[in-house]
């Protein structure tokens, strides 16, 4: 933690030598430190929690992702069609880089990563404290009560999430029905709503879509994948896949 807290600071003592905050994150938080909406400790906290809850969850959306695209190739087919059609692939790169502006065309390649995000939440259980007494389903629920949620079982509800097991991107293309919504928690739900979640799924859309502008994914051969639930939801013994170019 002392080499994270050394390298914020350093960070924020480069950007405060330029003399202008800029309009990227680090820049919005400084604002907010001069303006007195943010302390000077809230500031090295933002950074630390970007680094450290942005770092891992994200890679292991990645991780789950190309391998359910392997998987699938029918679906990594349609989001190899998209790329071409939005980024103008063709050529040995896969044509240009993905921006913040493509992302409203790349419906496909983010329907990849919430599908994926529903079948392996990187936040596979969060727990809540009951601040008050209620009722839960007939079930009275005393305050200070911890009840454990876990999104993995509620994204595999089939009531909810038909043919629950199965890798089906297109329904996010098509639109969850209001149940599924709120049932569809990766980055929980309510007032606690994970403060990332927004700049993880740009973040893992656009790696995606650079990922495989210009490559496919397949299993690779005599890979064993087994699933290792820590802190995040992750492969044991990491996930060996081909990468061939397309």
């Amino acid at each position: 933690m002392a080499e994270l807290d050394a390298a914020s600071a350093a960070v924020v003592a480069r950007r405060r030598a330029q003399g202008a905050a800029g309009e990227d994150l680090l820049g919005l938080l400084l604002r907010a430190v001069d303006s007195g909406d943010l302390a000077p400790e809230g500031l090295r906290d933002e950074l630390v929690t970007m680094v450290i809850a942005g770092h891992e969850t994200v890679a292991s959306a990645l991780t789950w992702t190309l391998h359910l695209l392997a998987q699938e190739q029918g679906a990594q087919r349609r989001v190899a069609e998209e790329l071409d059609a939005v980024l103008g692939g063709g050529d040995e790169r896969g044509g240009r880089a993905p921006a913040w502006e493509d992302l409203r065309a790349l419906v496909r390649t983010r329907a990849a990563v919430e599908e994926s995000l529903r079948l392996f939440p990187p936040a596979w259980v969060v727990s809540r404290r009951a601040v008050a007494e209620d009722v839960l389903d007939g079930v009275t629920v005393p305050a200070g009560t911890t009840a454990i949620i876990s999104p993995w079982l509620l994204h595999r509800r089939p009531e909810l999430f038909p043919d629950p097991e199965a890798y089906r991107p297109e329904r996010f293309e098509e639109g969850l029905s209001r149940g599924a919504r709120t049932a569809y928690t990766p980055f929980g739900a309510g007032p606690r709503l994970c403060i990332g979640r927004d700049f993880a799924l740009v973040e893992t859309t656009l790696v995606l879509a650079e990922l495989l502008r210009g490559a496919s994914v397949h299993p690779a051969p005599g890979a064993r994948v087994r699933v290792d639930a820590l802190v995040t939801m992750r492969p044991r013994d990491g996930l060996r896949l081909e990468v061939r170019p397309r």
